[in-house]
């Protein structure tokens, strides 16, 4: 995925990205170039055959309908959507799930693996920040699914991502999980 060559103000987006990439820095540039290619049509499509929330999706913001807009999508909604990815109960091919899981895949010891995506939408006149951390961990044949969303209207941008991830670390580690 070839950069633009527009500098940003974060760093990681300012290079060419794989998939990969794109997904751990939450790359927008690139998921609104990927967007434009799938079209209004198609994206609607996948959206609802995957039953991922409530999304709204027209032609004035197929850009970034994820980010700002009237879409919605609650924590059980996001918990539901990862264990149908997790069980295979999704109009996606088998090999598109295990890319999915392999970049997903953030933390893998012996006792458990971490899988996680992580998201922000800047606030808007109509809504505050909104900050995602969702995934799951594999500890053994035991599974546990969490979404964790903190919100606020302004935030101090050096501690809204990691204090998403201590956040629910903390409770993780307080449950025996990590």
């Amino acid at each position: 995925m070839k950069w633009d060559g527009i500098n940003r103000n974060v760093a990681a987006w300012n290079k060419d990205n794989t998939l990969q990439s794109t997904f751990r820095a939450s790359c927008v540039p690139r998921y609104r170039e990927l967007a434009q290619k799938i079209r209004l049509d198609r994206m609607r499509t996948f959206v609802d055959r995957a039953r991922y929330g409530r999304m709204n999706i027209h032609t004035d913001n197929l850009g970034g309908f994820w980010l700002t807009g009237k879409s919605r999508i609650s924590q059980m909604e996001e918990i539901d959507f990862l264990r149908r990815v997790y069980s295979g109960n999704m109009p996606f091919s088998e090999r598109n799930r295990a890319i999915l899981k392999k970049i997903m895949l953030i933390t893998d010891t012996p006792v458990y693996k971490l899988y996680d995506r992580a998201g922000w939408a800047d606030a808007t006149t109509d809504s505050p920040n909104i900050g995602w951390f969702v995934g799951y961990v594999e500890k053994g044949d035991d599974m546990y699914f969490f979404a964790t969303n903190v919100e606020h209207p302004r935030p101090i941008s050096d501690t809204f991502i990691p204090d998403r991830r201590r956040i629910t670390g903390q409770i993780l580690a307080e449950l025996g999980v990590m």
